[in-house]
């Protein structure tokens, strides 16, 4: 039982053979004499209303555009940003300077954004504001930044720890990132991020598409240094977010270290 669950996610129950149901009106059941299957129900949600941190991210699905989401993704990362001159927030989002006032609009709109004067503005309910991105960016971003799927013609076991950054200008999320972010979580799928799809990189380690291969590459859509120590890992919400998209139990875990590591103190009074 869930308050959502979100069509991907779905699937891979299904594929699974497990059952659910969420207070969205999805569900898989499969017994004798009883079959249900019903997915892509969208939760009831007004928005800009409070809701408990509780509540799981992908309920807070919201209608944000998609320029939207790359400038609310850098206001979130670098703390102060909201206050800086649009062209400033522009680079750091990769949009244009036109996406810029259309978010800042939408986030005034919506009770995000505090305007304190003129030039002085801050970015508040950062922790609710955090888990609609994490939905959207699931749902709308995240699909359409897919580069390729590849596997490895020649597994070897953990490849990516000899891997620089430099070497290929990519940079890892997900489990990788995680793992080398906490030590907890031993990775088993590589998620990278990389303006385009690295040659060197895919002949190197000898990947070929596939369509439920190991490796996703994405692209890199931030213009912004990492937060982290390490310029080879995603900033801190994008391996949350990804780990969260997978659904899986072991990420799940994961990425409430990730949180409370790197995250809850960004947002500490919102």
């Amino acid at each position: 039982m869930a308050d959502y669950v979100n069509p991907n996610i779905a699937e891979r129950l299904a594929d699974e053979h497990i059952e659910f149901m969420d207070a969205a009106g999805n569900a898989y059941l499969n017994q004798p004499g009883l079959f249900v299957w019903v997915k892509g129900q969208k939760p009831a949600w007004e928005y800009g209303l409070a809701r408990s941190d509780a509540v799981s991210p992908l309920e807070k699905s919201d209608g944000f555009k998609p320029s939207s989401l790359y400038v609310i993704f850098a206001l979130l990362c670098k703390p102060g940003l909201e206050s800086a001159p649009y062209r400033e927030i522009a680079a750091s989002s990769n949009v244009a300077l036109g996406s810029v006032n259309w978010a800042m609009r939408e986030l005034r709109e919506r009770g995000y954004l505090y305007q304190k004067g003129r030039n002085r503005r801050q970015l508040i309910r950062k922790s609710d504001l955090r888990d609609r991105w994490v939905a959207s960016f699931i749902d709308k971003l995240r699909p359409k930044l897919r580069l390729g799927r590849f596997t490895m013609l020649k597994p070897t076991d953990e490849w990516w720890r000899s891997l620089t950054a430099d070497e290929f200008d990519i940079v890892w999320s997900g489990e990788i990132a995680a793992w080398k972010m906490t030590g907890y979580l031993r990775p088993e799928r590589a998620t990278l991020y990389a303006d385009n799809l690295p040659r060197g990189f895919l002949n190197r380690h000898r990947l070929a598409r596939s369509d439920d291969g190991e490796i996703q590459i994405s692209r890199r859509f931030w213009g912004f240094v990492s937060g982290t120590t390490d310029r080879a890992i995603a900033p801190p919400l994008l391996v949350y977010a990804d780990l969260v998209a997978s659904g899986e139990s072991r990420n799940l875990e994961t990425a409430k270290l990730i949180h409370e590591r790197y995250l809850s103190e960004s947002e500490s009074g919102q």
